[in-house]
């Protein structure tokens, strides 16, 4: 079992859960159909949301989520071990 844990800021952060599997799609320069799809479902007039900072979106069966470079990502298991860390600079060349 994973989840997401978002660290906000000194004082807030947020555990969102993903189950047994999920999809990890990040935006590159040729971003692929999967990372375009989900982006607008997440986000139909992009032009009223802040979009610039999105670097990445986690699908589950039930849950899209977008990442972005001012928070920062872990993916933990269920004991809360560290999986792994998500950043801007993991995206893959």
């Amino acid at each position: 079992m994973y989840a997401l844990k978002t660290i906000f800021d000194n004082t807030k952060e947020r555990v969102n859960y993903l189950g047994n599997d999920y999809d990890l799609f990040f935006k590159t320069d040729n971003s692929d159909n999967e990372f375009n799809f989900y982006f607008n479902e997440l986000f139909p007039i992009p032009e009223i949301n802040e979009t610039e900072n999105v670097y990445a979106i986690i699908y589950n069966d039930n849950i899209l989520i977008p990442l972005y470079k001012h928070f920062t990502y872990y993916i933990v298991t269920e004991s809360g071990k560290t999986f792994k860390k998500l950043s801007p600079f993991s995206i893959p060349k």
